[in-house]
């Protein structure tokens, strides 16, 4: 009988301690599952932030126009901003022609959720009519005087200022005019150091053979190309998407209002097949509402 009461407590006590072992493994298995969850979490928010900067993915959701500022860094962030950043500058210095010498000190990038969405509808349209690849955009730039660039953020181009005021319609159509070439935009700067940097919507583009002063898109193209192919012309604000406004200094081969090179650049004016005719003059680009 003794033996008996003796060893009920000590069954109690192992009792006891397999149910804290069960307790401490029960507790271990929940901080492995949460902290397996915040890894998780934190590998989305990663992945969230190579897409969109904080507050875009709201934005977006909204109507108002939202405008993130970035600057360059030395440090390599693999987030959206650094790859904003990197996108802008590198454009913009990959095809600077003439020698010129600049730094790209800021980028604004230009966030407006109603002309994305008709951006991105327009961009369905065009994939209705041939593949989806074609209707990739690409990025291409507009000088303009800096006082023009906030309204065009907001509100997108105006096709019906194109020739307002000087009668000048666009040698190559009637359109707004763009360049993958930033030196050939930058000559329209008319104040500061600062150039529109766009995603635009070329689908197929009829390559213009000679100057054809105001005249409308071509039947079954959707955009136009001066005959060298630097000067590309957009008819539909819809294809157009304000993205950037790239902040620049420095030094290089142009002067307001006359784009380094784009009057001597050799540009073949009359293709093989066609008999050589006196070549139109050009107009002061000074003179220009459509500028590239």
């Amino acid at each position: 009988y003794e033996m008996c009461r003796s060893s009920t407590p000590h069954s109690s006590m192992q009792e006891e301690l397999q149910n804290q072992e069960k307790i401490v493994d029960m507790l271990a298995h929940e901080k492995e599952d949460a902290d397996t969850r915040r890894i998780d979490l934190e590998r989305l928010q990663m992945d969230m932030d190579k897409v969109y900067l904080e507050g875009e993915k709201e934005a977006l959701e909204g109507d108002a126009m939202k405008v993130f500022s970035l600057y360059p860094s030395r440090s390599f962030e693999d987030d959206a901003s650094s790859r904003h950043f990197r996108t802008a500058e590198s454009q913009f210095h990959r095809l600077l022609e003439g020698g010129a010498s600049y730094r790209v000190k800021r980028v604004d990038y230009v966030v407006n959720p109603p002309l994305v969405r008709t951006f991105q509808q327009r961009r369905l349209e065009l994939a209705q009519d041939m593949d989806w690849n074609e209707t990739k955009p690409v990025l291409a730039f507009h000088g303009t005087d800096a006082k023009f660039i906030d309204d065009i953020c907001r509100n997108n181009f105006d096709l019906g200022r194109v020739g307002k005021s000087t009668g000048d319609m666009g040698f190559f159509g009637r359109g707004i005019y763009f360049s993958e070439f930033p030196s050939y935009s930058m000559g329209y700067i008319r104040s500061g150091q600062k150039i529109l940097l766009c995603q635009v919507l070329l689908g197929r583009t009829y390559r213009m053979r000679r100057m054809e002063t105001g005249a409308s898109l071509k039947e079954g193209w959707n955009s136009h190309s001066s005959p060298d192919g630097k000067e590309l012309v957009v008819f539909h604000p819809s294809q157009m998407l304000p993205t950037y406004v790239v902040h620049f200094e420095g030094r290089g081969g142009f002067r307001s209002g006359l784009p380094f090179g784009s009057f001597d650049s050799g540009a073949v004016l009359y293709t093989d097949e066609e008999e050589e005719e006196e070549e139109e003059g050009y107009d002061d680009p000074d003179d220009a509402d459509f500028h590239l």
